[in-house]
C-alpha cells in the first residue's frame, strides 16, 4: 500500500533533487544509492503503517524492502527536526537492497539520524555485507564507531538529537566526523563487501539501530571538502546544527 491509499495519513511534500540535494551535490554516478526517509514519495507502507519498501533517489534503481512484516521500521510523516517525516528504527528492524554489490574501498556514507536511546547491542546504521564498511554505535553508549575488519575511529553524538554523520572508508585514510566537524581518524581494515546487499538501519547479523533515520547517502569515492560542506547544509534542514 502506498501512502495516502486509504491510510488517512496527511504530509507535506518536500521537493527533491533542489541545489542542495544530495544527487545534485555527487551526481548519479557517484552515487551507490540515497535513501530518503523524509520523501514520502518514495516510501511505500504496509497496513501497519511500517515502511515495507523504499525507493533509490539516485535513480540508480537500488530499492530496499523487507519481506517480514514484524521486521519492518516505522515511519511518522512529521515530527522530526525541521518537521520532517523519518523511519522508526528499533531492534531486528531492517531494509535490505534487493541489489547486490561488491564494493571495495573507497566509500562514503552520510547518516541523517537521531539515537533515541543506547542500545543493548550494537546499533547499525548501515551494513554494506555482513560487517562491511559499517558505522554504528557502540553498545550503551553515546559513540559511533566504524568497522571494516578492525576497529576505526570514534565520534560522540548527543542522545535525542538529530546529527549527521560523515563516514569515509579509505584504509589508513578513513573518516568519522558529526555535523560537518573535523572529525577523527583510524584504519577501520580494508575489506570492503563481495556480491551482497545493502542492509539499512541494521547488519546482515542483526543488530538494529535504535532511533530515526533521515537519510542515507553512499557515494562510490572520497567526497570533496565542498561536497562535505553542501551535505552539512542539506542536513541542517533535518535540525542538524
Amino acid at each position: 500500500m502506498g501512502i495516502g491509499e486509504g491510510v488517512g495519513v496527511s504530509f507535506t511534500r518536500r521537493r527533491m533533487g533542489g541545489p542542495s540535494s544530495p544527487l545534485v551535490i555527487f551526481g548519479q554516478s557517484s552515487l551507490i544509492g540515497w535513501w530518503d526517509f523524509s520523501d514520502a514519495t518514495k516510501v511505500t507502507l504496509d497496513g501497519s503503517l511500517n515502511i515495507q519498501t523504499i525507493l533509490d533517489s539516485s535513480g540508480n534503481g537500488r530499492t530496499a524492502t523487507q519481506g517480514t512484516a514484524l521486521a519492518r521500521p516505522g515511519w511518522a510523516a512529521n515530527g522530526g527536526g525541521g518537521n520532517k517525516a523519518h523511519g522508526i528504527w528499533t531492534t531486528n528492524k531492517s531494509l535490505v537492497t534487493t541489489a547486490t554489490f561488491t564494493l571495495p574501498q573507497p566509500v562514503e556514507v552520510f547518516a541523517i539520524a537521531r539515537s533515541t536511546s543506547t542500545p543493548a547491542n550494537t546499533g547499525y546504521l548501515l551494513d554494506f555485507g555482513i560487517n562491511a564498511n559499517i558505522t554504528f554505535q557502540q553498545n550503551a553508549a553515546s559513540v559511533l564507531q566504524q568497522f571494516d575488519g578492525s576497529l576505526g575511529a570514534t565520534q560522540a553524538i548527543t542522545q535525542n538529537a538529530d546529527f549527521l554523520a560523515d563516514s569515509l572508508f579509505s584504509g589508513a585514510s578513513s573518516l568519522l566526523a558529526i555535523n560537518g566537524g573535523t572529525g577523527s581518524s583510524a584504519n577501520p581494515g580494508t575489506a570492503g563487501s563481495s556480491t551482497t546487499p545493502i542492509t539499512l538501519g541494521n547488519s546482515a547479523l542483526s543488530s538494529g539501530w535504535s532511533g530515526w533515520i533521515y537519510g542515507l547517502v553512499a557515494i562510490n569515492r572520497a567526497a570533496t571538502t565542498p561536497e562535505r560542506a553542501s551535505m552539512h547544509t542539506y542536513a541542517q534542514s533535518f535540525g542538524v546544527p
